[in-house]
């Protein structure tokens, strides 16, 4: 069945089967987002520190990537804040400030001090940096919900519908947007744009890889992947690359054209990495290839995982292709060879993108990380060393 044509109903049904995130029944949910019980991180650093900002259910954290401790909260003389039972108050925001918002974005630093947060009941939150103190509790209305990353150029954030295509907001500074454009859609945008020379490109669960003009939202081009996509494009050398439900990675023209495509035995929903004229991509198989794209689509090599199949992206840093699988472990595989050289079991499911810490002297970081992102909230995050693979901490601790 390699490479056959999904309908949607056909895409929803292999969805529940595979149980791929669940985000079936967001789909067939009504105009007002319900909440959902199943949920994803999603992170990102910010600052000199590389602080790490974690967006999951209804809270995002700030957190040290020395110790996996939540960042204190500081009074304006530069001391801890402590509540009455005497702890100290760390950097949170929450449902208590938000009521029923939840979070599947990572946030953004639009200003100095000022951090925007895209939630999932089609709402936009700011909220100040320095005490975690939501600027606007009721939100700036936006016509829909975020289940993935938004993308940024100046003073516009693109953000991707779980209903309705992609709408464009600029901000216009003191916590106030206003709608630029909105491309409607009947089917749900799952994954970030990508905004490059200006052009926003963005895949559909409609099978289509849409290009737009960033600055009036206009249609440019689309082309059908032949199935729904819940990939990024990744922009490498004119040309991008974004997988598919039809089991299919393809190389894309900057004016819309299919140059190029190689078949996977399962589903692709992560970006593929590249690096040094490699793609690397994995698929909900469990399989992982890595991919010469110097001319056509040649297979490198291939290493089949099993499991539950890898949703995340793949991380490659040095020598090493790192994948993150649904079942629960965390592979270092050899990226010229494929070969497995160590792996590390969290024994809860897997969904995040893994981050990269780099080393930084200015934040006191002698070696690489990778931080890990569980769906268990008692377990939420756990850093390696990158090149031994040595626990380093877990949050909460």
């Amino acid at each position: 069945m390699t490479g056959e044509i999904l309908t949607p109903s056909q895409s929803f049904s292999r969805m529940r089967l595979l149980g791929a995130l669940l985000i079936v029944i967001l789909v067939a949910a009504a105009c007002v987002s319900p909440r959902i019980d199943v949920s994803w991180a999603s992170m990102t650093t910010l600052g000199d520190n590389q602080n790490i900002f974690i967006a999951f259910k209804d809270r995002v954290l700030q957190i040290s990537p020395i110790n996996g401790a939540g960042i204190p909260l500081l009074n304006s003389q530069g001391e801890e804040r402590v509540d009455e039972q005497g702890n100290v108050r760390t950097w949170v925001v929450s449902n208590q400030q938000v009521e029923g918002a939840q979070f599947f974005s990572a946030p953004l630093l639009i200003e100095e001090n000022t951090l925007l947060l895209p939630a999932y009941n089609e709402r936009l939150y700011t909220v100040d940096l320095s005490t975690a103190r939501v600027n606007n509790t009721n939100g700036e209305a936006i016509p829909g919900g975020v289940i993935t990353n938004a993308a940024y150029v100046d003073n516009v954030y693109y953000l991707p519908l779980i209903h309705g295509g992609v709408v464009a907001m600029e901000y216009l500074g003191e916590d106030q947007f206003t709608e630029k454009w909105h491309f409607e859609l009947d089917d749900g945008v799952w994954s970030a744009p990508l905004v490059a020379d200006g052009v926003v490109y963005f895949g559909a669960i409609d099978h289509n890889l849409y290009a737009l003009d960033a600055e009036t939202g206009e249609e440019l081009w689309r082309v059908d992947l032949e199935g729904g996509i819940g990939s990024t494009p990744r922009l490498y050398n004119d040309r991008l690359y974004v997988g598919s439900f039809s089991r299919k990675l393809f190389v894309i023209s900057l004016n819309g054209e299919i140059v190029d495509e190689f078949s996977t035995d399962h589903w692709i929903w992560g970006t593929p990495a590249i690096a040094g004229n490699t793609a690397y991509i994995a698929d909900l198989g469990g399989s992982v290839y890595a991919l010469d794209i110097s001319d056509d689509l040649n297979l490198i090599w291939r290493k089949d995982l099993g499991g539950r199949g890898i949703r995340a992206n793949p991380l490659v840093y040095e020598d090493i292709v790192l994948v993150a699988s649904r079942d629960g472990l965390v592979y270092w595989l050899d990226r010229n060879t494929g070969e497995e050289i160590f792996n590390r079991n969290l024994e809860v499911e897997l969904l995040a993108d893994p981050l990269l810490i780099e080393p930084s002297e200015e934040a006191g970081i002698t070696d690489a990380m990778v931080v890990i992102a569980t769906t268990d909230i008692n377990r939420l995050l756990v850093a390696y060393q990158f090149d031994n693979g040595l626990k380093l901490w877990t949050h909460p601790r």
